[in-house]
């Protein structure tokens, strides 16, 4: 672990965790959603259906946003565990884009997704220009409008790098974490887990200097 590694972690440590609500009001949902429609059974039974037919709706919907909430927790939790690992055991590597959405070329305030190249070969990762080569070479053949998957990683075929082991990696970027809140550099410092699968994230910019303090407002961008 170097000292990158080691600010990544300190900052995710002190990031400002707000009481997660989500499942409270989940469970609920459910519960009120189960209630509605047992109500609108027994209303159905013992009244008129007229008046039980707005119930139904109204405990399906019910039931359908408490189990959305208790999924949508599940996945930020599974997400911040997977982005402390890969604070704590990736590599320092850069990303070359090859494509990214339009959204991130101006300013704004969700993750979007973008494609990278990248190599855990020095010689081959130092070269820039190659990479860059590549990226547009790769952009070329593969298709612009591919569903994007958090830490999808392929590699590319040994035909189009000379034998180099190079990655393609879908990437998800928040504007917060770039210096000029939008893409202005086709060059994205990122931390990659070693080997033909594993996580990549954006290194926020301030964490690459040392001296920088986190900027206000940006405590919960991962």
């Amino acid at each position: 672990m170097n000292n990158l590694n080691d600010r990544f972690l300190t900052f995710l440590d002190d990031e400002k965790h707000v009481p997660d609500r989500r499942p409270v009001w989940g469970m609920l949902a459910i519960v009120g959603g189960l209630l509605t429609l047992l109500l609108g059974v027994a209303t159905a039974l013992l009244w008129r259906r007229l008046f039980a037919a707005p119930l139904f709706p109204l405990g399906i919907w019910l039931g359908c946003w408490g189990c959305w909430q208790l999924l949508t927790r599940q996945r930020d939790r599974w997400l911040a565990r997977r982005v402390r690992e890969i604070a704590e055991t990736g590599q320092r590597v850069n990303g070359y884009l090859v494509r990214a959405s339009d959204s991130l070329y101006r300013p704004g305030s969700q993750a979007q997704p973008c494609q990278v190249l990248i190599s855990f070969q020095n010689e081959v990762a130092s070269d820039a220009e190659y990479m860059q080569y590549l990226a547009q070479r790769w952009a070329e053949k593969t298709p612009s409008r591919e569903r994007r998957r958090r830490y999808r990683r392929v590699k590319l075929p040994h035909s189009l790098t000379d034998g180099s082991t190079v990655y393609c990696c879908d990437l998800f970027v928040h504007p917060g974490l770039l210096a000029s809140g939008y893409l202005t550099s086709s060059v994205l410092p990122c931390l990659a887990e070693p080997g033909d699968q594993g996580g990549l994230e954006l290194v926020p910019y301030w964490l690459l200097f040392p001296y920088v303090e986190v900027p206000q407002g940006q405590r919960q961008r991962l």
